[in-house]
Protein backbone atom coordinates (compact mmCIF):
# COMPACT_ATOMS: atom_id res chain seq x y z
CA UNK A 1 0.00 0.00 0.00
CA UNK A 2 1.21 3.55 -0.96
CA UNK A 3 2.00 6.06 2.40
CA UNK A 4 0.61 9.19 2.50
CA UNK A 5 4.55 11.03 1.70
CA UNK A 6 4.31 8.40 -1.24
CA UNK A 7 1.51 9.58 -3.27
CA UNK A 8 2.50 13.36 -2.63
CA UNK A 9 5.82 12.56 -4.12
CA UNK A 10 3.65 10.58 -7.18
CA UNK A 11 1.46 13.76 -7.47
CA UNK A 12 4.59 15.98 -7.58
CA UNK A 13 6.13 13.61 -10.64
CA UNK A 14 2.45 13.69 -12.36
CA UNK A 15 2.34 17.23 -11.87
CA UNK A 16 5.84 18.04 -12.95
CA UNK A 17 5.50 15.43 -16.10
CA UNK A 18 2.61 17.00 -17.26
CA UNK A 19 3.30 20.56 -16.96
CA UNK A 20 6.67 20.22 -18.23
CA UNK A 21 5.81 18.68 -21.93
CA UNK A 22 2.78 20.90 -21.35
CA UNK A 23 4.87 24.26 -21.58
CA UNK A 24 7.31 22.62 -24.03
CA UNK A 25 4.90 21.33 -26.33
CA UNK A 26 2.54 24.49 -26.18
CA UNK A 27 4.71 27.55 -24.94
CA UNK A 28 8.13 26.61 -26.21
CA UNK A 29 5.98 25.06 -29.73
CA UNK A 30 8.01 22.24 -29.92
CA UNK A 31 5.07 19.83 -30.35
CA UNK A 32 3.65 17.12 -28.87
CA UNK A 33 6.36 14.35 -29.65
CA UNK A 34 9.86 16.33 -28.88
CA UNK A 35 8.14 17.60 -25.71
CA UNK A 36 7.11 13.96 -24.87
CA UNK A 37 10.97 12.44 -25.24
CA UNK A 38 12.52 15.79 -23.56
CA UNK A 39 10.61 14.94 -20.41
CA UNK A 40 9.80 10.96 -20.49
CA UNK A 41 13.64 10.46 -21.58
CA UNK A 42 15.60 12.07 -18.63
CA UNK A 43 12.43 10.69 -15.89
CA UNK A 44 13.30 7.34 -17.61
CA UNK A 45 17.06 7.65 -16.42
CA UNK A 46 16.88 9.74 -13.18
CA UNK A 47 13.33 8.24 -11.10
CA UNK A 48 13.05 4.60 -9.93
CA UNK A 49 11.22 3.03 -12.66
CA UNK A 50 7.48 2.93 -10.87
CA UNK A 51 7.86 6.54 -10.62
CA UNK A 52 9.49 7.03 -14.03
CA UNK A 53 5.77 4.94 -14.99
CA UNK A 54 4.04 7.64 -13.91
CA UNK A 55 5.93 10.77 -15.10
CA UNK A 56 6.31 8.84 -18.67
CA UNK A 57 1.96 8.65 -18.15
CA UNK A 58 2.08 12.26 -17.18
CA UNK A 59 4.05 13.24 -20.69
CA UNK A 60 1.07 12.08 -22.38
CA UNK A 61 -0.99 14.56 -20.49
CA UNK A 62 1.15 17.36 -21.30
CA UNK A 63 0.57 16.40 -24.84
CA UNK A 64 -2.90 17.64 -25.12
CA UNK A 65 -3.70 20.29 -27.00
CA UNK A 66 -3.55 24.24 -25.97
CA UNK A 67 -7.20 24.74 -25.71
CA UNK A 68 -7.17 22.05 -22.34
CA UNK A 69 -5.39 25.37 -20.41
CA UNK A 70 -3.53 24.62 -16.87
CA UNK A 71 -6.03 23.69 -14.76
CA UNK A 72 -7.36 21.17 -17.09
CA UNK A 73 -3.58 19.96 -17.34
CA UNK A 74 -3.16 20.52 -14.08
CA UNK A 75 -6.95 18.50 -12.69
CA UNK A 76 -5.70 15.54 -14.74
CA UNK A 77 -2.44 14.86 -13.58
CA UNK A 78 -3.45 14.71 -10.58
CA UNK A 79 -6.59 12.32 -11.23
CA UNK A 80 -3.77 10.53 -13.61
CA UNK A 81 -1.80 9.78 -10.05
CA UNK A 82 -4.68 8.84 -8.56
CA UNK A 83 -5.77 6.45 -11.16
CA UNK A 84 -2.50 5.01 -11.58
CA UNK A 85 -2.32 4.13 -8.17
CA UNK A 86 -5.38 2.42 -8.23
CA UNK A 87 -4.99 0.72 -11.03
CA UNK A 88 -1.21 -0.23 -11.33
CA UNK A 89 -1.95 -4.24 -10.40
CA UNK A 90 -3.95 -4.19 -13.04
CA UNK A 91 -3.11 -5.07 -16.96
CA UNK A 92 0.67 -5.45 -16.31
CA UNK A 93 2.05 -5.76 -19.46
CA UNK A 94 -0.53 -4.39 -21.51
CA UNK A 95 0.75 -2.16 -24.02
CA UNK A 96 -1.16 1.70 -24.14
CA UNK A 97 -2.21 1.05 -20.32
CA UNK A 98 -0.01 4.62 -19.36
CA UNK A 99 -1.20 6.27 -22.85
CA UNK A 100 -5.16 5.35 -22.08
CA UNK A 101 -5.01 6.28 -18.47
CA UNK A 102 -3.58 9.61 -19.40
CA UNK A 103 -6.47 9.80 -22.44
CA UNK A 104 -9.26 8.60 -20.10
CA UNK A 105 -8.13 11.73 -17.06
CA UNK A 106 -8.10 14.07 -19.78
CA UNK A 107 -11.04 13.66 -20.79
CA UNK A 108 -12.92 13.45 -17.32
CA UNK A 109 -10.93 16.76 -16.76
CA UNK A 110 -12.00 18.64 -19.69
CA UNK A 111 -15.19 17.26 -18.84
CA UNK A 112 -15.17 18.45 -15.49
CA UNK A 113 -12.92 21.70 -15.87
CA UNK A 114 -14.02 22.43 -19.32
Amino acid sequence: MLKLDGFIVHNLIAVGGAAASYWLNIHLGLGPLIASGLVGVPAGHILKPEQAKLAYAAVFVGMTAGDAGWLTVLMASILLCAIYTLTREWCVGVGGRLGTLAACSVIIAVLVFG
